[in-house]
C-alpha cells in the first residue's frame, strides 16, 4: 500500500501558491482594461448626449422660424424668437446672422461640452422665404 501513494505525483504547495499568484496579476491587469473601458464610455456618452441636445435645438429652432408668418421673418423677429428658444435650453446659446443673399440665415447653436470650457457646436444655413 505505501507502494500505491509513491507512485502518484501532485502539486506542491508552491506551485498551487504561484498558479494562484499567476491568475491573480492577469485578473488585475484585465480589470485595469475594463475600467479604462468604462470611463471612456462614460465619457462618449455625455458627448452624445450634448450633441443630441444641440441638434434638438437647431432643429426647435429651425421649426419655430418655419412657423412665423412670413412679414415677421425679419432679423429682429428672429433673433428674439431665437432668444426665448435659448431661455428653454439652460447654457445653451443660439446666434443668427445673414448672408449676403437675401432671406438666407446662418444659425448657430452652442451647448456646453465635456471638458471645461469645450462646446459642441452646430451651424446651419436656412431659407426662409
Amino acid at each position: 500500500m505505501i507502494n500505491n501513494f509513491k507512485n502518484h505525483q501532485g502539486y506542491t504547495l508552491i506551485e498551487v501558491l504561484v498558479s494562484i499568484a499567476l491568475i491573480g496579476i492577469v485578473a488585475i491587469s484585465i480589470m485595469g482594461l475594463f475600467t479604462t473601458s468604462l470611463q471612456n464610455n462614460n465619457a462618449s456618452k455625455v458627448v452624445i448626449e450634448s450633441t443630441v441636445l444641440a441638434k434638438n435645438i437647431m432643429e426647435n429652432v429651425k421649426s419655430e422660424f418655419t412657423l412665423l408668418p412670413s412679414e415677421h421673418r425679419d432679423i429682429d423677429n428672429l433673433e428674439n424668437k431665437a432668444i426665448e428658444i435659448q431661455n428653454l435650453y439652460a447654457n445653451s446659446n443660439i446666434t443668427i446672422s445673414t448672408t449676403d443673399i437675401d432671406r438666407l440665415y446662418i444659425i448657430e447653436v452652442e451647448v456646453p461640452g465635456i471638458r471645461e470650457g469645450s462646446v459642441e457646436r452646430f451651424v446651419s444655413q436656412m431659407h426662409l422665404p
